[in-house]
């Protein structure tokens, strides 16, 4: 157990962190997308944006937070994956 705190919180962590600062700025692009495009449902894409923005404050959170994190982008994206099959399948039935 002593190894995780020095991987975790050693120079690795500036990757770390640049990686996860690029996937929520990621997220919230998408999220912008999808909102102006008004062809997927407007509310799909923000547990989705959510969930990835939050993922550098549940690195340092406990495991239980870091499970309700897993579950929140979970949800986040099976929302958005539904929300784009209503949306194929409507455009297909015109």
């Amino acid at each position: 157990m002593p190894l995780v705190t020095a991987v975790r919180y050693g120079p690795a962590i500036y990757v770390f962190a640049i990686g996860l600062l690029l996937l929520a700025v990621g997220s919230i692009l998408v999220a912008i997308a999808v909102w102006r495009s008004g062809t997927v449902s407007r509310w799909s894409v923000l547990l989705f944006a959510f969930g990835f923005a939050l993922y550098i404050p549940q690195f340092f959170g406990s495991p239980m937070i870091r499970v309700a994190h897993g579950a929140l982008v979970m949800l986040g994206c099976l929302w958005l994956a539904w929300s784009l099959l209503q949306s194929l399948r409507g455009n297909n039935a015109e």
